[in-house]
């Protein structure tokens, strides 16, 4: 065992300080700074955002044109790739033509990932979404600053002012019923699902704990919008 050995009665090593003693003012004042930093982030992912939207559509009628793009796009990805291990999942999503993002008006932050498929054996819907809603704060003024933002931009907390939507899927047969024959199931012991189940369950169950829609394939679909 190599390095230098410790005299009798050296006191052990301590790390270093990972807790500083602050004063009111000076929580108050890095409170401040945080706050400016996180709306200026805001601000200008808000006008990137703004300026991206055309590019996004040009790109968007581009992959259109290419016959199996998304489905592939898709399942190749790590993360979701992950959710689709099931083959009747893998064979759903090659009926996959589009996918496109739409964000609320009122806080861009707010947004829903669209699935357009063509006619397929699974279900009835030409348009599969998941939503992030935009639940707005209570007593909140409409006002806005010098950069045009609300009190409640500035305030943004994604856990507390997104909800996450479910929907309906019409599955022409029991079947097909892909979220019925992979549900997800619940871990007694753990927050986390001990088994995703079927991708699709994406859509049917509120809760996203696998951050499927964060996932950075997502975020390349859509400017990421979050302030760090």
């Amino acid at each position: 065992m190599s390095g230098k050995k410790r005299a009798a009665g050296d006191e052990e090593a301590k790390p270093l300080a990972t807790e500083v003693d602050l004063t009111d003012e000076q929580v108050q004042v890095l409170e401040g700074v945080e706050k400016m930093l996180n709306k200026a982030q805001t601000v200008l992912a808000l006008r990137a955002y703004k300026f991206m939207v055309p590019k996004f559509a040009q790109r968007r009628e581009a992959l259109k044109k290419i016959p199996g793009f998304w489905s592939r796009a898709l399942l190749r990805h790590g993360l979701v790739a992950l959710h689709t291990q099931h083959t009747a999942d893998q064979d759903a999503l090659s009926y996959l033509e589009d996918i496109w993002v739409e964000r609320d008006e009122t806080e861009l932050r707010a947004f829903k990932i669209e699935f357009h498929f063509k006619e397929n054996p699974y279900f009835e819907e030409k348009v599969l979404v998941k939503e992030f809603k935009y639940v707005a704060p209570p007593s909140t003024s409409t006002a806005t600053d010098e950069d045009g933002l609300t009190e409640a931009q500035v305030d943004f907390n994604e856990e507390r002012d997104l909800a996450p939507q479910t929907i309906t899927i019409t599955w022409k047969t029991d079947s097909k019923n892909l979220t019925k024959l992979h549900p997800r199931v619940a871990d007694d012991e753990d927050d986390m699902p001990a088994e995703p189940g079927s991708f699709f369950n994406f859509f049917t169950v509120a809760e996203d704990p696998f951050e499927v829609s964060r996932s950075p394939f997502f975020h390349w679909i859509k400017l990421e919008m979050k302030c760090l």
